[in-house]
């Protein structure tokens, strides 16, 4: 949804999102990556996250939790 601000979120588990179409902004513990058509990020998901859309077009993601333990190569 355009103009979005998702509320920061913690959860158990790894997150991945990849942007399917638009664009979207994802703040990861303060550090914010803009992320467009065919990116993907894989993070922690104990780490403080959020999802915002500042654009005046939609967006649309794909996400994907895994309630697993985070595995122990992953740097967030």
């Amino acid at each position: 949804m355009p103009g979005r601000v998702g509320e920061p979120a913690t959860h158990a588990g790894e997150e991945w999102i990849y942007v399917l179409s638009g664009a979207i902004e994802l703040d990861l513990n303060g550090s914010v990556c803009a992320l467009e058509v065919d990116d993907a990020v894989h993070f922690r998901a104990d780490v403080p996250h959020s999802l915002r859309n500042p654009h005046e077009l939609g967006a649309k993601v794909l996400i994907v939790n895994s309630l697993q333990p985070p595995s122990p190569h992953l740097g967030h």
